[in-house]
C-alpha cells in the first residue's frame, strides 16, 4: 500500500476534516451562535428600522410582532417553520422560534446546553413534556415542545425588556 506524500497530507487532511464537521448533528452555523448580543445581526434593544425586510405580524398591545423577509429559516442546524421578533415600545426584545419536528426537541437542547451550560429548569413530565429554561444574563431562553399543537418553541426574552412591560414602562398601545 503506497503512502500519501508528507506534503499533499494538509491538501487532503484539511477537506476531509471539514467535511466531517459540516456532518456531526449538533453544530450550528456562526451566525446562532452566543444570543446575548442579539439575534443575526440585530441587537438587543434595537428599533424596528433596523430589521431590514420586516413585517408586522401582529400590533396592537405590548409587544408588536415581525417578520424578516430573507431571513434563514433554520436555527442550529434545525428546520423552523417560522422566526418572529418581538418588538417592546418599539424595540426588540423576544424572538420566537418555531419549528415543527418533536425529534430537533434534542438538538436544540444540546445547542442551547453548549452554548449556555445545562439548563436552570429540569425538562417537565406530562402530555407537553420537554419545557426547558436557560438563565443567560441578560436573557431568558426556553425550549417546549407542545404536542397538543404538534410545534416546538425557543422563546428568546430579553429581560430588560420584559422587565418593561411588567413595570408598566411598556404600556399597551
Amino acid at each position: 500500500m503506497r503512502r500519501l506524500p508528507a506534503s499533499l497530507a494538509p491538501i487532503v487532511l484539511v477537506p476531509a476534516l471539514i467535511v466531517l464537521a459540516l456532518a456531526l448533528p449538533g453544530l450550528a452555523p456562526a451566525q446562532d451562535g452566543d444570543l446575548r448580543p442579539g439575534f443575526r445581526g440585530l441587537a438587543w434593544g434595537s428599533p424596528v428600522s433596523a430589521l431590514p425586510g420586516a413585517s408586522l405580524l401582529r400590533g396592537g398591545g405590548v409587544m408588536d410582532y415581525y417578520t424578516r423577509d430573507g431571513d434563514d429559516p433554520t436555527f442550529a442546524g434545525v428546520p423552523l417553520y417560522s422566526i418572529r421578533y418581538g418588538f417592546v415600545a418599539g424595540r426588540l426584545g423576544y424572538i420566537g422560534l418555531v419549528y415543527a419536528d418533536p425529534t430537533k426537541t434534542k438538538t436544540l437542547a444540546d445547542h442551547l446546553t453548549l452554548l449556555y451550560g445545562r439548563p436552570t429548569t429540569a425538562p417537565a413530565t406530562g402530555p407537553n413534556a420537554g419545557v426547558m429554561t436557560w438563565e443567560a444574563a441578560p436573557l431568558t431562553i426556553e425550549l417546549v415542545f407542545d404536542q397538543a399543537q404538534s410545534l416546538g418553541f425557543v422563546h428568546i426574552f430579553h429581560r430588560p425588556a420584559m422587565d418593561a412591560i411588567g413595570a408598566g414602562l411598556a404600556p399597551e398601545k
